[in-house]
């Protein structure tokens, strides 16, 4: 059951397309496939947070994408033995890596993304 904040996000959230790394395109130039999509609100948080990319290196960031997945949404975080982080793109055209996710109450996860 989702809470108020998760039933605002449903309701008045961007649909984010799901981007997942397929099999082809080689080690260093992954390809990825649509793998879904997930409703979400970009917010700045305002402070940067220090997280770990893909390559090991510390990058800071200040965005979240406050979403609500359901079971059969795939996030691959960066640095994740599962393959490549996924892409969140916005319907505006912008991209965001997925760099770390965190569940909250109500069936709301936040989701630490940097722009791609």
């Amino acid at each position: 059951m989702h809470g108020p904040v998760a039933r605002m996000i449903q309701s008045r959230g961007s649909e984010y397309q799901l981007q997942n790394a397929s099999g082809g395109g080689g080690r260093d130039t992954p390809s990825y496939a649509d793998d879904g999509t997930i409703v979400g609100v970009l917010e700045s948080r305002g402070m940067p947070q220090t997280v770990t990319n893909s390559d090991g290196q510390e990058i800071e960031t200040d965005l979240e994408i406050r979403a609500v997945p359901d079971d059969t949404t795939t996030l691959r975080e960066a640095g994740s033995a599962d393959g490549y982080p996924t892409l969140l793109e916005h319907p505006s055209g912008k991209t965001y890596r997925l760099l770390d996710t965190l569940p909250e109450d109500g069936g709301v996860t936040v989701l630490t993304v940097v722009e791609d």
